[in-house]
C-alpha cells in the first residue's frame, strides 16, 4: 500500500487528465487538438469539404478523427445543400462535437482520465512524497466565435502524500488561476 494523489475539479467543465513524470502528455493533446481543429474546419466549410469527403472514401481511407468517411461524405453533402447560414452553422457544430467526442476517446487511449465537475481522480499506490506533474485539457467548439477551443492546465510539480496511506489533493481551478499554468489555444474553424 502506498500513497494517493488525487486531481479534484471544482470547475464547472469536465477535463481530461493524465499524470506522469515527463511532458510527454502534453504532444498528445497537442496532435488531438490540431486533428478536431482540422475536421472542424472541413465541415465548417460546408460543401467544399464534400469531395474531400468523398474523395476519401474512395481512396479507402475509412475514418478520420474517429469519424467515418462515409458518414463525412453524407453530412458535408448535405451541409453543401443547406440554404441557410444556421444550417450549415448547426451542421458544423454536430460534426464538432463528434469531433470532440473522437478526440476525448483517443486521449483515454492514451491514458487520460476523464474528471467531471464536482468529481476527483485517485492515482492509487504512489510512494510517499512522489513528484509529478499532471497535464489537463479539455476542447470545444465555440459557435459565436466560429472557433475549435483547446484549455490545457499544467498542474507541475505535484506530489503525493507523505505517508502511507494518505491521500494530496490537488484542486483544478486553483492550478488553472496560478499564472503560468493555464493556456488557451483558439483555431479558426471558418
Amino acid at each position: 500500500m502506498g500513497t494517493t494523489l488525487s486531481v479534484v475539479n471544482d470547475t464547472g467543465c469536465a477535463w481530461n487528465c493524465r499524470l506522469g513524470p515527463d511532458e510527454a502528455a502534453v504532444d498528445i493533446a497537442k496532435k488531438v487538438g490540431i486533428a478536431v481543429g482540422a475536421a472542424a474546419t472541413a465541415v465548417a466549410t460546408a460543401g467544399t469539404a464534400a469531395p474531400l469527403a468523398t474523395a476519401l472514401a474512395a481512396n479507402g481511407v475509412t475514418s478520420v478523427v474517429g469519424i467515418s468517411t462515409a458518414s463525412a461524405a453524407a453530412v458535408t453533402s448535405a451541409a453543401a445543400g443547406a440554404t441557410t447560414a444556421a444550417k450549415a452553422i448547426s451542421w458544423a457544430m454536430t460534426i464538432s462535437n463528434k469531433a470532440t467526442a473522437a478526440a476525448n476517446k483517443e486521449l483515454k487511449k492514451k491514458g487520460y482520465v476523464t474528471i467531471e465537475p464536482g468529481s476527483h481522480h485517485d492515482w492509487n499506490d504512489l510512494p510517499a512524497s512522489l513528484w509529478q506533474q499532471c497535464h489537463c485539457t479539455r476542447m470545444w467548439y465555440d459557435a459565436v466565435n466560429r472557433q475549435v477551443v483547446t484549455e490545457h492546465i499544467f498542474m507541475r510539480p505535484i506530489f503525493s502524500a507523505n505517508l502511507v496511506g494518505e491521500t494530496a489533493f490537488h484542486n483544478i481551478q486553483w492550478w488553472k488561476d496560478k499564472e503560468g499554468h493555464h493556456t488557451v489555444e483558439r483555431s479558426d474553424a471558418i
